[in-house]
């Protein structure tokens, strides 16, 4: 999983990751800021991963992280989806937002470095 981080004009933090991976970007530039919610997410998925805890999810603003020994899941909130369905309406098809947008997996183990990493640069 390729991806890096960077600062906008306003000195908030920015993940930027591939097409097929984007929605963890926006998870994390959008609702995973704090500190203290990055910690606590690594510390769930460090018991998972030592086959001392059980699948979970995570709850954020926006999004739904569902966790197990072999797969990482983020999905965007059903009341989310549907405003950014009825927001298309507004728009030329050429700029219509990609489905792809509302999900993304991974394994445990990327998810764990890119959280790691993130957790170094915010």
């Amino acid at each position: 999983m390729e991806y890096t981080f960077r600062r906008n004009l306003y000195g908030e933090a920015e993940a930027e990751l591939s097409s097929e991976q984007q929605t963890f970007g926006l998870w994390l530039s959008e609702d995973m800021l704090m500190p203290s919610r990055v910690t606590e997410l690594l510390e769930q998925l460090t018991h998972l991963l030592n086959n001392s805890a059980q699948p979970f999810q995570f709850e954020s603003s926006h999004y739904i992280l569902e966790v197990d020994r072999s797969s990482v899941e983020l999905h965007a909130k059903q009341s989310d989806e549907v405003n950014i369905t009825n927001e298309m309406t507004e728009y030329d098809n050429d700029f219509q937002l990609c489905e792809d947008n509302h999900y993304a997996h991974c394994g445990p183990e990327d998810f764990y470095a890119l959280l790691s990493s993130w957790a170094h640069y915010i």
